[in-house]
């Protein structure tokens, strides 16, 4: 089976997802998953900022991806999948792609 979803399109396909959370999906899948790329986005009534790097400022409440909760489910339901973040980090000052990486490796590996 290929499972491919963009999950930054959350809002969108939501409503296929019928009343299951990503989160769910993701714990569903993830276990039989070897690679999962991620690729974050703002989600309002249109796309916006596709391949933004994920930064722990970002607020699902404002349209991001629930990172955090997404890398938790992932570790939780198969700790040794391979995790890749397509992004665009020429978006980002060089600060702010640290802080990604820093924070996205203590999401991961509890640091």
């Amino acid at each position: 089976m290929n499972f491919k979803r963009d999950i930054s399109e959350e809002k969108y396909v939501s409503c296929e997802a019928g009343t299951k959370k990503w989160s769910d999906i993701i714990r569903r899948f993830s276990k039989y998953t070897e690679e999962i790329h991620f690729s974050n986005a703002k989600v309002t009534d249109r796309i916006e900022y596709y391949n933004f790097p994920v930064l722990p400022t970002l607020e699902t409440g404002e349209g991001w991806a629930d990172i955090k909760t997404y890398l938790k489910v992932i570790r939780q339901t198969n700790p040794n999948v391979r995790i890749m973040f397509e992004h665009r980090s020429d978006l980002i000052s060089d600060e702010e792609l640290e802080t990604c990486y820093s924070w996205v490796n203590g999401l991961l590996n509890g640091k």
